[in-house]
């Protein structure tokens, strides 16, 4: 793809049994946790077998992008990573082209962007850095996904071949040193002949993104859309303040009567796309950013939002734009822009959804909504509203492979039942509960694939006997993948002192150093545990500033375990914390927890009566 020969005469792959990160792109001796890099043919499980792909993928791209060429600086870190996430994507997608790596992309790098971008809290993709601290909390989800997203976004509006042949010269000026943004936005605008670093610039130099607000009229000349855009932040539903911010946006636009135009840039307040020539129905649809490519979002009127239900339920929308309709419709409920039960309504479109990525971002999306309506009285018709959009794709996938199937057929099952389970469907928790006895009397009975579910969904309807047995298994077992599996199944008890317990564990060497983070997150994931591992960090916070005090990965989550709080007490008590232990590590994953318990609570304030009335009656 680069044009350029590996220059260096090996290059080796090193799994380290404790390792901080997930993997380092050293020149020629990349470096892996365990199971970034190993696979067991008896053992492994899809999942981690596509995760292994993708990590080799990105570090291997990083030869060129990173170590033949390098940043000149910190601030421009988002040249190393970004461009790994997105080149290491393209590699995996040439490989498995039928994993449908991008429809997965727009779940974990362009939602994973956006979701953190929203935030006041967030920062430029292009950071001024002027100390270590600043250095370690550059390496979030904007220097990573949105990043990739937003090369993803430039490549679909120049075109590739001149978005490869960009690259090539690039990298061949700048080889064997240092090269700074603007020299990659000069090569690529030179071979497009587009204004590639104006355009740019306005993504990477400001912080955030827009919302565009459409507007979509249907007659005899044809579809005109009219669209203004302002800067999306999830702080609307606290104020009606607005940032004047503006983008220069590549827009397209796709409808059922035309194909897909040419991206239009969208580079005032306020534009018009006209889509075809001629007349057109009443009740055509439109897609604003197909295949959402864009990194952006958009909010139709309820009426053209209708529209899209009806391609959404037979599948005529292509995956990514079914993942991006829902994925946007809840990021606008969390900013108060509509109204919960909205959101809720175009869920239950996705009945019979048969994407793995797509059920998948859904299924986080309805996560999202169980942190925070965990306390409420209705909660259990919650989970039953979540039970009947899972339970027809449950029951189409079932719990065997058939023959036939696919990988993406095998990520869904595991996603379609372990939702099931999380919202207490008795069967699925039966059955669950049986091929983990299964497991415990001969390993090979139960698939790799099935395993983390089965032991988490396992554990929810386990009692202390189950649970020594899990800790067993772990002890037993000399594969990470599995020890990490059987982690997840001691971390989601429902019982207060079984959560403890693997809290306490947690700290002793039953556990690797890089692990101990896993366990204190998942246990918080739940409603069980949320306080009880919030309660043992502080508890214990001297031994964990001693661990991961420096900053990093490690930290930034560890400080992320309290934004799924919802009361004003419990955001007193973290900002109090925190105010009496100072973390220059992760000094803004403090302010963006905060920020988020802040949110929360004001989402249920505006829609705790409504959806009341809507699960009640």
């Amino acid at each position: 793809y680069f044009g350029i020969p590996y220059p260096l005469p090996k290059l080796d792959h090193l799994a380290i049994p404790d390792f901080a990160a997930g993997a380092m792109e050293n020149w020629g001796a990349i470096t892996y946790r365990e199971n970034a890099l190993l696979v067991d043919p008896e053992n492994t499980s899809a999942g981690t077998r596509q995760t292994v792909v993708a990590i080799v993928a990105h570090e291997m791209a990083h030869m060129w992008f990173g170590d033949l060429v390098t940043m000149s600086w910190w601030n421009d870190l988002w040249l190393n990573e970004s461009f790994a996430s997105w080149m290491g994507d393209k590699a995996t997608d040439a490989l498995f082209p039928e994993w449908e790596v991008w429809t997965q992309f727009v779940s974990a790098d362009t939602n994973r962007g956006l979701s953190l971008d929203g935030l006041r809290s967030s920062h430029p993709i292009e950071q001024e850095v002027n100390d270590p601290a600043g250095i370690e909390q550059l390496f979030d989800a904007i220097s990573y996904s949105k990043g990739a997203a937003v090369l993803r976004m430039l490549e679909s509006y120049i075109g590739a071949d001149e978005f490869r042949a960009g690259l090539h010269d690039y990298l061949t000026k700048h080889q064997y040193a240092n090269a700074k943004t603007v020299d990659l936005w000069n090569a690529l605008g030179a071979a497009s002949g587009q204004p590639v670093a104006d355009v740019m610039d306005t993504w990477t130099s400001q912080m955030g993104y827009p919302v565009l607000e459409t507007s979509i009229s249907r007659d005899a000349a044809g579809i005109e859309v009219s669209m203004s855009q302002r800067r999306f932040v999830y702080e609307d539903i606290l104020s009606d303040e607005r940032d004047d911010s503006l983008w220069r946006v590549p827009v397209r636009v796709d409808t059922a009567d035309h194909p897909e135009a040419p991206a239009v840039l969208v580079s005032e307040r306020n534009g018009t796309i006209k889509v075809g020539v001629g007349p057109t129905g009443p009740d055509v649809w439109v897609k604003v950013n197909p295949e959402q490519t864009g990194f952006y979002r958009v909010k139709y009127h309820s009426d053209d939002l209708q529209r899209l239900i009806s391609p959404i339920q037979d599948g005529s929308l292509p995956a990514p734009d079914r993942l991006g309709i829902q994925n946007d419709a809840f990021a606008l409920s969390r900013a108060g822009m509509i109204s919960a039960t909205d959101f809720l309504s175009i869920a239950e479109a996705y009945k019979n959804e048969t994407s793995a990525p797509v059920c998948a971002d859904l299924a986080t999306n309805l996560g999202g909504v169980e942190v925070l309506l965990a306390e409420e009285s209705f909660f259990s018709s919650y989970q039953a509203f979540v039970r009947r959009i899972y339970q027809p794709i449950g029951a189409r996938i079932g719990w065997d492979a058939r023959p036939g199937e696919g990988h993406l057929d095998t990520l869904l099952r595991s996603t379609a039942l372990s939702t099931l389970g999380q919202y207490d469907d008795e069967d699925t928790l039966r059955e669950a509960s049986d091929r983990f006895e299964g497991y415990l009397r001969d390993s090979s009975d139960l698939s790799p694939d099935l395993r983390a579910m089965v032991f988490s969904l396992a554990a929810k309807r386990g009692d202390r006997s189950t649970y020594d047995a899990m800790w067993e298994a772990r002890k037993n077992s000399s594969l990470q993948e599995e020890q990490a599996r059987l982690l997840g199944g001691v971390s989601s008890f429902e019982q207060p002192e079984l959560l403890q317990e693997t809290l306490e564990r947690s700290l002793t060497d039953e556990l690797r150093v890089h692990e101990t983070i896993n366990a204190v997150v998942m246990v918080a994931g739940s409603r069980q545990g949320r306080e009880l591992a919030w309660d043992f960090m502080k508890a214990n916070w001297d031994e964990f500033d001693r661990r991961y005090g420096e900053g990093g990965f490690a930290l930034m989550r560890l400080v992320g375990v309290a934004s799924g709080f919802t009361t004003p007490e419990r955001r007193e008590d973290v900002e109090r914390f925190f105010t009496d232990h100072p973390v220059p590590g992760a000094e803004r994953s403090v302010r963006q927890s905060l920020e988020r318990i802040s949110l929360n609570i004001a989402w249920l304030d505006k829609n705790r009566d409504e959806l009341a009335r809507w699960f009640v009656g």
